[in-house]
């Protein structure tokens, strides 16, 4: 059984896994991560540690936490090196602390302490770094990625002091269990990557990304269950904590939720996208389409934007109330129509996102360049009941090309940037005008909170 798979027993709260992995089991013989089990690295030396993350920079990213999460770590909590060994006797330990009735397969502990990167003990309130973890990681990746770990750790032994994890994951029915961990896993890797761009890292570096929990990409498949606790649980505190400032986070897991209905509320739901989707699924209304909708956390949505610095994309992201989708793909025709809202906590804040946003397709033309595809991107702009619409098509510079004609149009208003995506989606212009319509009309009315509607666990159709 792979990590994810092991977020059925174990709380992510006691958890700190060194990768985020797949659902399916691995192949016989081989480490949760896929890699070979013989082929991994003996830990490393005791020395190389001591160089990879020194007693000062435990010092510096503990007071970094405590500044980002608003919270002291006043209980005496040691930080202590750990080959694989030790490193599973801690993780069986949390198991069995925070889930005393689970069953925990031996073998499966085993692979995943070769592997493990940090981990809070929740039964001794001491965090472990993994030598055997790290001897896993490049070495230039090491320190760094050493660093956002401890990070992690150090923010759910700050949450272990302020709530009580072992008791507060403890209730009656998954549900529960679920509802608790994704706030405080969604409270984790937030935390952990406010205080990684302070520390002067970028979490959404490709070289850092696969080893982080968390902070995988939206197109990857990961487990339906580890999106829903990290995905979700990200974007529940991400939301709260832009509107309402980091004392609300600690008040919503204190208020210990029960299930994850409870938590989805809290994302407030894409004006412009309620009124969209009926006319979609109007001028779309064939079995040939099916529809996918579901908030994202900022963090993840906008660390696909290219060209920012860690720092000016860790601002987008807090000027960020939520990011909303509504896509519909074509099962035979391969095409695809994506809309997506940013929702800005101001107008400030939301020109600042369109104008990253809109930068997108320039960057996507030099990806393209530099992979010896030759497109031809094509701006414009036009106005639809008093909101200015970009339109911005990419295409294949020559006949032939491997390029899908794509089209994307941007509409901003308010507190609300709007794009619709196209990509090789054969449809009408008539079609498409309408929905523009209907978005500029939603979007030119006066911005407004909108209350819970209950359809934010609407399924595909």
């Amino acid at each position: 059984m792979c990590a994810a798979s092991l977020l059925a027993v174990i709380p992510m709260v006691a958890l700190v896994c060194a990768a985020p992995q797949r659902a399916t089991p691995p192949a016989p013989g081989t480490a949760p991560s896929g890699v070979p089990a013989t082929k991994l690295p003996p830990p490393l030396a005791a020395e190389t540690m001591a160089f990879v993350l020194p007693a000062a920079e435990e010092a510096r990213v503990r007071a970094t936490v405590e500044q980002v999460v608003g919270r002291t770590l006043t209980r005496a909590v040691s930080v202590q090196v750990a080959e694989p060994t030790l490193m599973g006797e801690a993780i069986l330990r949390s198991m069995k602390a925070t889930s005393p009735d689970g069953v925990f397969d031996p073998r499966q502990v085993e692979q995943l302490a070769q592997r493990q990167v940090a981990l809070y003990d929740v039964a001794t309130q001491t965090i472990f770094i993994g030598s055997g973890g790290l001897a896993a990681i490049g070495e230039s990746e090491r320190g760094p990625v050493a660093r956002m770990m401890l990070a992690q750790a150090t923010v759910q032994a700050i949450v272990d002091q302020e709530i009580g994890t072992a008791a507060y994951m403890r209730g009656d029915g998954p549900e529960i269990a679920v509802a608790r961990r994704m706030v405080s896993e969604g409270f984790a890797v937030t935390a952990r990557d406010r205080a990684a761009v302070r520390l002067g890292l970028d979490p959404n570096s490709p070289g850092y990304r696969p080893h982080l929990p968390g902070a995988f990409d939206t197109t990857d498949e990961r487990s339906s269950l580890e999106r829903t606790i990290y995905g979700t649980g990200r974007a529940v505190v991400e939301c709260r904590w832009n509107a309402k400032g980091i004392d609300s986070v600690w008040s919503m897991l204190a208020s210990k939720p029960t299930s994850v209905r409870e938590l989805a509320m809290a994302i407030p739901r894409s004006r412009a996208l309620r009124v969209l989707q009926s006319v979609m699924d109007t001028a779309l209304a064939t079995k040939e389409w099916r529809r996918g909708r579901a908030p994202t956390a900022p963090s993840v949505s906008l660390a696909a934007l290219k060209g920012p610095t860690a720092a000016e994309r860790d601002a987008l992201v807090a000027g960020c109330l939520g990011v909303d989708t509504l896509g519909y793909s074509n099962v035979r025709g391969g095409g695809a129509v994506l809309f997506s809202s940013v929702r800005g906590k101001d107008e400030a804040a939301t020109k600042a996102l369109a104008d990253a946003i809109s930068r997108v397709p320039a960057f996507l033309q030099a990806d393209f360049e530099r992979q010896m595809i030759r497109v031809k991107v094509t701006p414009s702009t036009f106005e639809v009941n008093g909101v200015t619409v970009r339109l911005t098509s990419v295409e294949p510079a020559e006949e032939g090309g491997d390029v899908p004609p794509t089209r994307i149009y941007q509409l901003v208003a308010g507190d609300e940037v709007l794009s619709l995506t196209l990509t090789n989606a054969r449809l009408t212009n008539e079609t498409i005008e309408k929905a523009i319509q209907v978005a500029a009309q939603e979007l030119g009315k006066p911005a407004e909170r909108l209350s819970p509607t209950g359809d934010e666990a609407q399924p595909a159709k």
